[in-house]
């Protein structure tokens, strides 16, 4: 039986395996190669075996050096076959059959993995817990197998086997007490003197205190990490909160208890213990020890399942023993028969098929942990990096020539955000020798990958150094770069967290392509995703020439991203230029991204060249800016690439953003010249210690387009300011009337073209209606199938923004009156634009919602905001129906679109 139950755990392992586990598995992997590779470096050693108690790592080390870099993901596989021969050497002597015995144990295990489906990845995956089970349960059936002849020998056996198991994992030592009850039972039974066994158990612990003990008092209850952490956890709180927390915790365990056995196996567990009554050492080696495990994890941190684990490796032999006790009391009626004697063995033989088939039924919902990677991608990726990690160092000898300095103040702002935020590039140093090995940079939260290397050489990860700083020390840099959707975290992209590494590095280098012997660059499938190398180089060329994007008609901007130029020259001497052919367009080329207004025709076989007497970076992704295209300017902490044309006048770049206190101005770059007009939308935002809020006055030249008000705090604020389109730049000036605690911070502009016939609309209730909507609008309401709307108050207005005023508009409003109570006044709607009234066509839109259709002529004055104003009479749900909702209500507005009409007017 424990060859039919190693071979199911091995099918199980082969389903779930992966040779790229991050988390934990990762970090105990890592510590083992650490060891392995250098065990005699103080530094690395004492790192290794302080974070966690040092005989995992130990093991994994060993394994390394006996059976190569990957034996580490199987070794819990034959530590959990130990831990099944283990159990059934301890069930055998409780046991009247070898069934019985083997009933107990294939249901133990069966019970492990499919009570919580994690529980394969815990026992399975390189956890310390299955090498501490292993351990305590050797020491069980150590002592169960006492003999007058031998208590000695296997009383010290077990002693150390506890020990080990303590320095594999801490809270091992709730195992103590229940193995000193077993070797007094089993010690009374063979008539031995039991505190001579106990004292062959105590001794190997006696000893070690003795020799640790000085040492603990040197180093400190610091030393390690994880004890350190438990320790003051308990040392910081009252034993009242104490108290409290444990019994918060032994109700979430007991839960994970029901959870995972059901009524029926907490009925099998008290059946157990009946069934094995007569051999009261088995109260040590499971109810105390699996009660002890329940009490420690109760109070120290958050119950989690894996910590649960322990309560239920010593709970489910009891429930096999409950099982075989049904089968013994549903048997003993039928034995009376001579032709039925047998029905017990029988019995037992269907509990093993049953078991067997439920097991082979679970493999098929279990997958790994994450994305599956090979062994054969491993491989790969091993024989692409390890070559690349034993280049050697090449220090920079002349900075100048080399294109890189250290940072000047100026653009070590520009770069702060990159260096500390969370789109930090993420750096991988192999073997850990030297500070001028070679790095390996991947993405932050590709875990997969990251995983993936430390699957095969010993790794060091760390954000502790920028890329830039090894650059010029002159330290081999490369990046693996995902190609399409290369999977982040467990199959996942994870959006929204700043730039990719690329676009970091891009910044101050080059990337070049890793190619083979064959010319082609390099590339390697890892999981669900597939990967390119690149060699990370300084810029080295004074001369850079890209050719020119073909242009379709109408395009009149040039777009061209000169990245971090000169964030590392010294002085003020260098000059970049910008040609198009033989034409100069630009003298003096600042970083970030530039815009040229190019109205003429350029030649599609034209070629555009940056130079300069720095070196200057090689893609700078020159590009059309459409007349139909939306630019979206980020400017915020996470901003690629650097606006530096954008914000040009009284914006400084502080803490990570664009600041200004004064006058500023914003330089927007229009294509055209174009019918029609730009659609700016300027996210502002004030940081104020005072806690002040302000007003920002909106110019264009001279005239005031409009002001608004800025609230303190990190508040977002948005709005739109028609301007007059024609080609080239258009200035927008920005006035703050702010304390002098006060800064206003610019995080993003989008500029949206729009042409004469552009169709607008305002779905009232989303997320973006505010940027239409002015005063007279309660919160935003939503119906049972999800349609939001708002209502009035008696009155509201809607800021209408037309491209074009030479033209009648259509505007359609979808509204209702369907909610408005029947005690209350008729709405009596009255709708005005621009203060003129107008009359609308109504129509019934279904579902108790109108449309009012409108025909209207904007104002002449393009730089004025036209407004639709609706007033109606009020109501209010408290007085006409006795609901707590005092709001004054006009009615509900859902949608208002407007779009040219056909004709002029």
């Amino acid at each position: 039986m424990p060859g039919l139950i190693s071979l199911l755990l091995w099918l199980t392992a082969c389903r779930i395996q992966t040779y790229a586990i991050a988390h934990d598995p990762g970090q105990y992997i890592q510590m083992g190669r650490i060891l392995a590779e250098d065990p005699w470096r103080s530094d690395l050693s004492r790192e290794a075996l302080t974070f966690v108690a040092p005989v995992y790592p130990l093991v994994l080390a060993l394994v390394v050096k006996v059976f190569g870099l990957l034996a580490p993901y199987w070794l819990n596989l034959v530590l959990m076959a130990g831990c099944v021969a283990m159990l059934t050497l301890m069930i055998r002597k409780w046991s009247e059959s070898g069934l019985e015995r083997d009933v107990v144990v294939l249901a133990a295990c069966f019970l492990l993995f499919a009570g919580y489906r994690q529980n394969a990845y815990f026992l399975l995956y390189p956890f310390r817990e299955t090498l501490s089970f292993f351990l305590i349960l050797s020491a069980f059936a150590s002592l169960v197998s006492i003999r007058e002849s031998s208590y000695r020998l296997k009383g010290m056996l077990a002693g150390v086997c506890l020990l080990l198991a303590i320095g594999t994992r801490e809270p091992s030592v709730c195992a103590l007490p229940g193995a000193l009850w077993c070797a007094w039972w089993v010690a009374r039974k063979n008539h031995i003197r039991p505190w001579r066994v106990c004292a062959c158990l105590i001794l190997p612990f006696m000893a070690v205190v003795t020799v640790a003990l000085p040492i603990l008092l040197v180093v400190g209850r610091g030393a390690n990490l994880q004890l350190a952490s438990w320790l003051d956890v308990v040392g910081r709180q009252s034993p009242a909160i104490l108290l409290s927390r444990t019994l918060d915790g032994m109700l979430a365990l007991w839960g994970f208890l029901k959870d995972e056995l059901g009524p029926l196996g907490l009925v099998l567990v008290a059946g157990g213990l009946l069934h094995w009554r007569r051999h009261i050492e088995t109260w040590g080696c499971f109810i105390f020890t699996g009660f002890l495990f329940f009490v420690f994890y109760s109070h120290v941190g958050e119950p989690h399942r894996r910590f649960f684990l322990a309560v239920m490796v010593f709970t489910v032999p009891l429930v096999g023993a409950g099982l075989c006790g049904a089968v013994k009391v549903l048997s003993l009626p039928l034995e009376r028969f001579p032709k039925l004697r047998s029905v017990r063995t029988w019995g037992y033989a269907v509990c093993l098929v049953a078991i067997s088939i439920g097991w082979l039924r679970l493999l098929p919902t279990l997958h790994p942990w994450g994305p599956f990677v090979s062994r054969q991608e491993i491989v790969r990726m091993r024989d692409i990096t390890q070559p690349l990690s034993l280049q050697p160092s090449q220090p920079v000898k002349s900075t100048r020539s080399n294109g890189l300095h250290a940072l000047p103040s100026a653009c070590q702002g520009l770069l702060k955000p990159y260096r500390f935020e969370a789109e930090q590039p993420f750096l991988v140093r192999f073997r850990r020798g030297s500070d001028d090995e070679p790095l390996f940079c991947v993405e932050k939260n590709n875990d997969v990958l990251k995983a993936a290397l430390a699957g095969h050489t010993t790794v060091r990860f760390g954000v502790e150094r920028f890329v830039y700083d090894e650059l010029i020390r002159g330290v081999p840099v490369y990046y693996i770069k995902p190609l399409g959707n290369a999977c982040f975290f467990q199959g996942r992209m994870i959006p929204d967290q700043g730039p990719t590494v690329e676009a970091v590095l891009q910044q101050y280098a080059d990337l070049v392509p890793i190619t083979g012997p064959d010319g082609n660059p390099i590339e390697c499938t890892l999981g669900d995703g597939r990967y390119a190398f690149y060699h990370v180089q300084p810029w080295s060329m004074k001369q850079a020439v890209r050719p020119l994007p073909l242009r379709r008609e109408g395009d009149s901007i040039l777009c061209v991203d000169a990245r971090a130029l000169h964030c590392g020259r010294m002085g003020d001497e260098a000059t970049t230029r910008l040609r198009i052919g033989n034409r100069v367009v630009d003298d003096q080329v600042n970083p970030g991204a530039n815009y040229y207004y190019l109205p003429d025709s350029v030649g599609s076989n034209a070629f555009v060249t940056l130079e300069s007497d720095q070196p200057v970076p090689v893609d700078f992704a020159p590009s059309w800016l459409s007349a139909d295209q939306a630019l979206d300017l980020d400017l915020s902490r996470f901003a690629f690439p650097m606006q530096g044309s954008i914000v040009q006048e009284g914006w400084e770049y502080v803490g990570s953003c664009w600041q200004s206190t004064n006058r500023a101005a914003l330089h927007l770059p229009v294509p055209g010249p174009v019918p029609g007009m730009l659609l700016v939308e300027l996210s502002l935002r004030v940081k104020s210690s005072a806690g002040d809020s302000g007003t920002v006055t909106v110019l264009d030249g001279a005239s005031i387009i409009r002001s608004f008000d800025v609230v303190r705090g990190n508040m977002l604020h948005r709005l739109l300011v028609p301007v007059d389109r024609a080609g080239g730049f258009k200035r927008i000036g920005l006035q703050p009337d702010l304390s002098t605690s006060s800064r206003l911070l610019i995080d993003r502009v989008r500029v949206r073209m729009l042409s004469a016939g552009t169709r607008l609309k305002c779905d009232v209730g989303s997320a973006d209606d505010d940027l239409f909507l002015g005063a007279g609008f309660h919160a935003r309401e939503r119906d049972a199938v999800r349609r939001s709307w708002r209502w009035t108050r008696d009155e509201a207005f809607v800021n209408l923004y037309f491209p074009s005023h030479d033209r009648d508009w259509n505007l359609e409003v979808r509204f209702s009156e369907q909610h408005r109570s029947p005690r209350a006044q008729p709405a009596q709607v009255a709708w005005s634009f621009n203060g003129s009234p107008v009359v609308p066509a109504l129509e019934d839109a279904g579902d108790g919602w109108l449309l009012a259709a409108f025909r209207l002529q904007p104002s002449r004055d393009t730089a004025a905001t036209n407004r639709l104003e609706i007033r109606c009479v009020p109501w209010s749900a408290s007085v006409c129906d006795g609901t707590p909702d005092t709001r004054q209500l006009g009615i509900m507005v859902d949608r208002i679109d407007w779009m040219p009409a056909s004709g002029k007017p």
